[in-house]
């Protein structure tokens, strides 16, 4: 998203299997504005390859809209 200040805090890590954080916009200032979403990431082994399997629980569907304004979908489909 480009031009947006985001604030991540690392909730979980389980090494090579998982790791779950909070994402919330930030101000300049580093100052977090809520709601912000929490993101589940589980890598797993399939057919030789690596398998990232991302769940995003978005505290409202204000929080959802905005990501989507400010070009998340995107982001998500130039990868």
């Amino acid at each position: 998203m480009a031009g947006a200040l985001g604030l991540q805090k690392y909730t979980s890590i389980s090494p090579k299997t998982n790791f779950k954080l909070f994402n919330a916009f930030a101000d300049e200032n580093e100052n977090p504005e809520l709601p912000g979403s929490d993101w589940d990431l589980t890598f797993s082994e399939q057919d030789e390859r690596t398998k990232v399997s991302i769940s995003i629980y978005n505290e409202s569907l204000e929080r959802l809209e905005k990501m989507v304004e400010m070009g998340f979908k995107e982001e998500l489909c130039r990868k």
